[in-house]
């Protein structure tokens, strides 16, 4: 059995962790920084908190942007 049937196989039945739930606290998977083993809710967790950080970035970005935006506005109505 490959890697993609496995994947497969759960893409097609995603109830399978609830017949089997005791499995998913034995499941480990590489650290995504070093080569240790790490319980799959760390490593999800891991990821959640990357996403929060890149999604925090795009977002003080964004209002920066804005408020760029906002003072050239400001600065073109008190010069004319």
């Amino acid at each position: 059995m490959r890697a993609d049937d496995v994947a497969r196989y759960l893409r097609e039945n995603p109830d399978f962790f609830e017949s089997y739930a005791d499995m998913l606290a034995e499941i480990t998977v590489p650290h995504p920084h070093g080569g240790r083993a790490i319980p799959l809710s760390d490593r999800q967790m891991l990821g959640l908190r990357e996403k929060s950080r890149a999604l925090e970035s795009r977002l003080t970005e964004l209002l920066s942007c804005r408020s760029a935006r906002r003072t050239t506005r400001s600065a073109r109505r008190c010069t004319a």
